[in-house]
């Protein structure tokens, strides 16, 4: 049976070995026969016989020392053409040398002259060859109907680096077409025969409406935020799929790999910038201290515990109720503690009032980072007495224990949903801020508070909701398509947290510039697009509805407080207008009534204690926005486009 030739099949490099000693041989004999003319020889046959010999065994040495038949002659580049020279120099050198070694008279002054003509004639005629293959393989690619059309973002030697593994790719035909560039005097150049076009949002809707693309990399790692989300807007548009490759410092063995080329985060691309906190008092304050985080297990918990070891603590206490979390984070902490801490956890629930007093009376933290609480809104509005429990009577056991014991700062982590609370998760964090800056008055101990909204890649957070419901093929369901919510990572929240203990010298509320907020529908299909797939199309977008407790839009500080700045230009500070305490006897009601599990009375006693938290009008105007959106959701059906 005849053997069927493959487009993609590989020569062997004994083939190759083959073919470039014929290339060879047949320069060797032009050169003999091109100075023949100009210059008879007088050379016989057997004379030319073992020239040829000679050429062919020193040019298979050369070839077999200098790898020129091992690479894969479609792929060649630069570097190649470079060996191929070397091979032509090593040629030269090494008739020189035969020839003075072995002088033949009728050779003697024309042969020098023979042995440069052949290296030209046979390195050219290889660099021909290469040229050829790798010619013929990327036109027989662009005519092939299954080829992947690919943009780089970046014109320079990354971008280079990019397109070169990409149209190497074995598994895959990639041919990339054009780079976008953001240096303007790039535009309408060219790098290595590709043109380049200008990252001007204009000028890239106009060139891909010119152009069919399935994809565009980026290799550019210093564009903005806004540079990406414009650039994931416009994939969206033409239903382009965006990609991206790591940072050339994690690179296998300083080479780019196509496993390496990804899919861009969701992190990456949200409207505002990281921000990094470095603050060298930190060191002076945690090194020799005792420190204590709550709610350890959890993520913002076990982030701040992660940052925490990085500095000469004398002892780091983990609470948390969660029993597999917190061996883990134990586990991992103590197989990377680069100062030796005295690491070691404790298994409650902040609500037993008589275990929180023993262990901070045993540990003696200097420090304390409350992190533990409820905070899964629609479920919580179910359960409106463990809410209690835990984020108001939790807290306050933490707090009154911190002043007994003598703890210096008391870091309470709130959120958002504390400004003018629609829910009683937020209900009940907006006591506990109260609860808080009121033990900053009467006691030695400095009580401080941090807030902020969501957190990425938290858990209940509707990124890795959204992620689950993409990678299960849909829909993804959002509550209302006008919600917007405010972003920030783990790792930033918690370097605001630690920020805050060094910064704040009690009763203040430290507030993260969090940048805009961010519409959940948005944030929805770039999801989608930055999986590869199209919105509406290959994931449906549904709206199912707000759910219980759970506002349109999220708030930072309350009208009655003043923002203030701090030395962090992206940290702001709240102090009260009018300073507000809470009714003791009403706080010590409500911890009875969720202790006896009495919920009416529990819903009853939260807005006398907080009136802000209106529940009656909370409860129409959040009837009014689910019937607007029962309304909308019907008009769009299943779909969102």
């Amino acid at each position: 049976m005849p053997y069927k030739f493959k487009y993609n099949t590989i020569v062997s490099q004994w083939t190759i070995f083959g073919i470039e000693q014929i290339i060879c041989l047949t320069a060797f004999s032009l050169s003999i026969f091109s100075i023949d003319w100009l210059h008879p020889l007088h050379i016989d046959l057997r004379t030319f016989i073992y020239l040829l010999l000679v050429n062919g065994i020193v040019s298979g040495i050369g070839m077999i020392l200098l790898k020129t038949h091992s690479g894969i002659i479609r792929y060649s580049e630069i570097r190649d053409i470079l060996t191929v020279g070397l091979f032509g120099l090593f040629q030269i050198i090494s008739g020189l040398i035969i020839h003075l070694l072995f002088r033949n008279a009728a050779l003697d002054k024309v042969f020098p002259i023979v042995i440069i003509l052949n290296a030209l004639l046979c390195s050219s005629m290889m660099i021909m060859l290469r040229l050829s293959v790798k010619w013929a393989y990327n036109m027989g690619n662009q005519t092939r109907k299954n080829i992947n059309r690919i943009v780089i973002y970046g014109a320079d030697e990354i971008g280079l680096a990019t397109s070169r593994v990409l149209e190497n790719e074995s598994s895959e035909l990639n041919k990339v077409l054009a780079f976008i560039d953001r240096d303007s005097q790039k535009k309408n150049k060219s790098l290595n025969g590709i043109s380049i076009i200008s990252n001007e949002n204009q000028e890239i809707i106009k060139w891909l409406g010119k152009n069919t693309i399935d994809k565009i990399v980026i290799a550019d790692h210093s564009m903005t935020p806004e540079e990406k989300i414009n650039l994931t807007d416009i994939c969206q548009e033409f239903d382009i799929k965006l990609n991206m490759i790591p940072p050339p410092l994690e690179w296998v063995k300083g080479s780019l790999d196509k496993s390496q080329i990804r899919n861009v985060s969701i992190e990456a691309i949200l409207h505002r910038e990281p921000i990094n906190i470095k603050n060298p008092r930190i060191l002076n304050t945690f090194t020799n201290s005792t420190v204590m985080v709550s709610g350890a297990a959890g993520s913002i918990g076990s982030e701040i515990c992660r940052h925490l070891r990085n500095y000469p603590l004398n002892a780091l206490i983990l609470i948390d109720q969660a029993e597999t979390p917190l061996n883990s984070l134990y586990l991992e902490l103590s197989s990377n503690n680069p100062h030796g801490i005295n690491i070691s956890t404790e298994l409650l629930s902040i609500r037993e009032t008589l275990r929180i007093d023993k262990i901070f009376k045993y540990h003696q933290p200097d420090y304390v980072f409350h992190a533990a609480a409820y905070k899964h809104v629609p479920l919580l509005e179910i359960f409106p007495s463990e809410v209690v429990l835990t984020n108001v009577k939790g807290t306050i056991n933490m707090a009154d224990s911190a002043a007994k014991y003598g703890v210096k700062k008391f870091i309470m982590i709130s959120t958002d949903k504390a400004v003018n609370p629609t829910n009683l998760m937020g209900a009940c964090k907006r006591i506990s801020e109260l609860y808080v800056h009121g033990k900053n008055s009467n006691t030695s101990t400095q009580f401080i508070t941090t807030r902020f909204g969501n957190v990425m890649g938290s858990q209940g957070s509707v990124v890795p909701l959204f992620r689950e419901q993409i990678a299960k093929g849909g829909p993804v369901t959002i509550t209302h398509p006008d919600i917007t919510r405010y972003f920030m990572t783990i790792p930033e929240a918690s370097n605001l947290v630690i920020e805050a203990g060094i910064m704040g010298s009690g009763g203040e509320t430290f507030v993260f510039d969090m940048g805009e907020p961010v519409h959940i529908l948005n944030l929805a299909k770039r999801m989608i697009v930055l999986a590869g797939l199209k919105p509406g199309k290959d994931i449906a977008i549904e709206c199912i509805g707000l759910r219980p407790g759970e506002k349109m839009y999220e708030e930072l500080f309350h009208s009655k407080e003043k923002q203030l700045k701090t030395h962090h230009p992206k940290i702001l500070k709240s102090e009260p207008i009018e300073m507000f305490t809470l009714d003791p006897v009403l706080l010590e009601k409500l911890i009875q009534a969720a202790e006896n599990h009495e919920m009416q009375s529990v819903k009853l006693l939260i807005p006398k204690l907080i009136p802000e938290y209106d529940q009656q009008s909370i409860q129409k105007d959040q009837m009014d926005k689910v019937k607007a959106t029962s309304h909308l959701s019907k008009m769009n059906s299943t779909n969102i486009n």
